[in-house]
């Protein structure tokens, strides 16, 4: 069995972008992990929460339960300012890259939705991998919805999969489950519940396994 580890910048990264490959993974015996470098304290606030990084932590504790991942670590730098505060975490998250492991799981270039937060963990990760080389690096890849509307700079590259999660009707309703969990982030009218159905019940996770001929470029949307 290997052992993976998902690194992302915030709760609820991880139901959206990974939860099929997490339950396969877990399902087939492997050792899996989980880290988030923020609390998520300047995300949406659709609960009206009055602390609402100790209500994210409820709700990543809850998703990571329904998932049935063990371990995990939730930090405590600076949401949205991951890219500018670099020096605060960076030592951190090397050190967390440098235990042994197997697989890294992480965002592509792209950041799935071009967060800045989502990038700049892609692109360190990226740069430490292509020095260290001591464990492989997966990407996940944006979906074809994420592709649509949230990818702003379509010259961007769209790398191939290594492979895809189709998942089963049962793993896409535990995706759904996950996402739930994280319910300050989550817009719950009916368009919105629709929208996540859709996208959720239609769509797969691709991941591409980063090689050496890989030349990525990390742009930076300065809207986001």
């Amino acid at each position: 069995m290997s052992k993976y580890v998902f690194i992302y910048p915030h709760p609820d990264d991880e139901s959206y972008n990974g939860s099929l490959l997490i339950q396969k993974l877990v399902g087939e015996g492997h050792d899996v992990s989980l880290v988030t470098l923020t609390k998520g304290g300047l995300g949406e606030n659709h609960t009206d929460s009055k602390d609402l990084k100790a209500q994210r932590v409820e709700e990543i504790k809850k998703a990571t339960e329904l998932l049935n991942i063990h371990k995990y670590k939730i930090l405590d730098y600076q949401d949205g300012s991951l890219k500018t505060t670099s020096a605060n975490w960076a030592k951190a998250l090397t050190k967390i890259l440098s235990c042994k492991t197997d697989y890294v799981v992480t965002y592509d270039p792209t950041g799935t939705t071009g967060h800045p937060d989502h990038i700049v963990v892609s692109e360190f990760i990226y740069n430490h991998w292509r020095i260290i080389k001591n464990y492989k690096l997966l990407w996940y890849l944006p979906s074809f919805w994420q592709w649509q509307f949230y990818i702003k700079n379509k010259s961007q590259t769209k790398y191939k999969p290594s492979f895809v999660i189709t998942g089963t009707f049962t793993t896409k309703l535990k995706k759904l489950a996950a996402i739930y969990q994280h319910g300050s982030q989550f817009n719950k009218s009916l368009a919105n519940r629709l929208k996540h159905y859709l996208f959720i019940l239609t769509g797969q996770e691709s991941y591409h396994l980063v090689n050496n001929q890989d030349r990525p470029k990390f742009v930076y949307n300065t809207s986001n």
